[in-house]
């Protein structure tokens, strides 16, 4: 394309050996000048193609700079760039999961390298942790060499919204519009939704280890507006976890609720106990990931009550410290009625309702039937489109059953976000439609739909308009 137009293009290639050159000689016949380095010297300068591209910048003018390859040689190059103002872009490489932009695994800075890249201007990265450290499969930061996994985030005060503005067990939200737990891992991308607009961040499911979470594929279109996801609960461990929710804590002056998981009481005390030491000040408990062993807990009732009445009593026991407020998140995959009152029973401040639907997504093939999703039991949950009417039910059947708030999730959008407080919900969370609105549009859009109905219906705050399409 560059050729086409005119210019005057230099390719720079580096590998190993000469037999391990790529597209050599693709580039020599469009005419560009090629300049080639092996680590053998088997082919052209022999040591790291990085030498070639410095000594490059400094003897000649370029109008841009596009790379890809290991991160350290680009980032070498993108501040090599930079003092000769010549801008760079850069093809990132990270883990990636959903593909979509809602998972957050693939975050670098912020920028969700499945949606927002894979190219992202060097004069961004640098500002991010590129060059410095990387994520491994649990999402731990990994630094290169001795360098400083800290990052620094800018103190952000929300914006005053009194229409919008609720107090939720002790806890005011600046709004009650916010991220599902999920949808969001780092600090930056968190911060990124509370700069955004959302009244509150919720985290991943951390858990007391790490846990790699399942091969893919792990997010699937089942159809439109409907997804099929299977992470497997990939976490660093609440340890690891902790620079993440220390940097939060500095950032932001909106709720952080750290959503939490463990196989038992003692194992989810620990975690919520660690985190809110940290930084969280609300606890998400989340008994029901359809498609992981934790499904089990919400099958119990009594093991439901038990466990959010020792996360509670754990979190607010210190002296001193401001109350802690715990919630709990159930799925409609069981009599979520009944769990509900098991876990207001325990303590639990609010009830989020509800987790994806357990699917077994089958693909048919000619040597039989086979599971679509990486998960070895095949199984997954269904989130967005398909999910929006049963999540809706639950949450009607359950707020005519308990008298403590529901954070309302699944396939919620601006288009149905008033439907959702009209049958009951205090709050909001969001994760399938991200995969179709831009971060900065997506919470202003959602509020925007509830302050309009507030103020045409000659109400002053969302509270007076919580579950009032139930009334008779």
């Amino acid at each position: 394309y560059a050729i086409n137009l005119g210019k005057y293009v230099t390719v720079a290639l580096g590998a190993k050996s000469e037999q391990e050159l790529l597209y050599r000689d693709n580039f020599e016949q469009l005419g560009c000048s090629v300049h080639i380095a092996t680590d053998d010297g088997s082919r052209g300068y022999k040591g790291p193609v990085t030498d070639i591209v410095l000594e490059l910048i400094r003897a000649e003018r370029f109008d841009s700079i596009l790379m890809c390859g290991p991160e350290l040689m680009m980032y070498k190059i993108i501040l090599e760039a930079k003092k000769y103002g010549i801008p760079t872009q850069v093809s990132v490489e990270r883990i990636v999961k959903c593909g979509v932009g809602v998972c957050g695994s693939c975050d670098c800075g912020g920028y969700r390298i499945c949606r927002d890249g894979p190219v992202i201007s060097g004069e961004d990265l640098i500002k991010t942790e590129f060059g410095k450290w990387k994520r491994d499969r649990t999402g731990a930061r990994i630094p290169f060499g001795k360098s400083s996994i800290i990052v620094a985030l800018k103190p952000l005060i929300p914006n005053k919204e009194p229409m919008l503005e609720l107090c939720i067990a002790g806890t005011t939200f600046p709004n009650t519009v916010m991220n599902a737990s999920g949808s969001g891992f780092s600090s930056a991308l968190l911060y990124r939704y509370a700069k955004a607009g959302a009244g509150a961040i919720v985290t991943k499911s951390i858990g007391l280890n790490p846990r790699k979470g399942y091969n893919g594929p792990n997010f699937i279109e089942e159809s439109p507006g409907t997804w099929n996801n299977s992470m497997g609960l990939p976490n660093p461990g609440i340890e690891n976890y902790r620079v993440e929710l220390k940097e939060l804590k500095t950032a932001l002056k909106v709720p952080i609720i750290l959503s939490i998981f463990g196989h038992t009481p003692e194992q989810c005390a620990r975690v919520a106990l660690r985190g809110i030491n940290y930084g969280a000040n609300f606890i998400e408990i989340n008994m029901s990931c359809p498609h992981t062993e934790i499904s089990s807990v919400e099958k119990d009732s009594d093991l439901v009550k038990e466990i959010t009445h020792k996360v509670k009593r754990t979190v607010n026991r210190a002296k001193g410290r401001k109350r802690v407020p715990v919630s709990v998140k159930i799925s409609p995959n069981v009599d979520y009625v009944e769990v509900a009152k098991a876990a207001v029973e325990g303590g639990a401040d609010a009830i989020v309702a509800t987790n994806t639907l357990r699917v077994k997504p089958i693909l048919h093939t000619n040597n039989g039937l086979v599971p679509v999703l990486g998960n070895p039991s095949g199984y997954g949950g269904m989130s967005g489109r398909k999910l929006a009417e049963l999540s809706k039910r639950a949450l009607i059947e359950i707020y005519s059953e308990v008298n403590v708030p529901i954070f309302s999730v699944g396939g919620i959008d601006p288009a149905n976000i008033v439907d959702r407080v009209l049958s009951g919900a205090s709050a909001f969370q969001l994760a399938t439609a991200l995969v179709y609105f831009e971060i900065e549009d997506l919470f202003e859009r959602c509020k925007q739909q509830l302050k309009d109905y507030i103020k045409s219906n000659g109400y002053e705050n969302i509270k007076e308009i919580v579950g009032i399409g139930l009334k008779k």
